[in-house]
């Protein structure tokens, strides 16, 4: 994902780091996006340093695709999702809502909250 991102983005800066573990400049990134990742951290601890490298009008995007594992009216998305983990099973995860992370205490706040299905 990353060499497709740098060939898209030539410009942008990527980095591949645990979240709880950012080795990034404090305030210093406006959008820090977690794609079906955060219910593989430990959020009490990925949550403050997430805000830590934040600029303090900074954004965090948390963005799933668990909901769009199978279409309503197909099953080949959902047979193709199978037999891939199938091959590339998944590490131990929790289940995962983002309504209930504790932000309050890292000074994060849900701002707004976009269920999605794909059609």
């Amino acid at each position: 994902m990353l060499r497709w991102a740098r060939k898209l983005v030539p410009d942008a800066h990527f980095v591949t780091a645990a979240a709880e573990r950012l080795p990034i400049k404090s305030e210093s990134i406006d959008l820090v996006t977690a794609a079906g990742s955060l219910n593989f951290a430990d959020v009490t601890r990925a949550l403050p340093e997430i805000r830590q490298v934040l600029a303090p009008h900074g954004s965090l995007l948390i963005y799933d695709f668990s909901q769009g594992a199978e279409f309503p009216h197909s099953t080949a998305l959902a047979t193709w999702h199978a037999e891939f983990k199938t091959r590339y099973p998944s590490p131990p995860s929790r289940p995962f809502d983002p309504r209930s992370l504790p932000y309050a205490p890292s000074g994060l706040k849900l701002d707004q909250l976009t269920p999605f299905e794909d059609a």
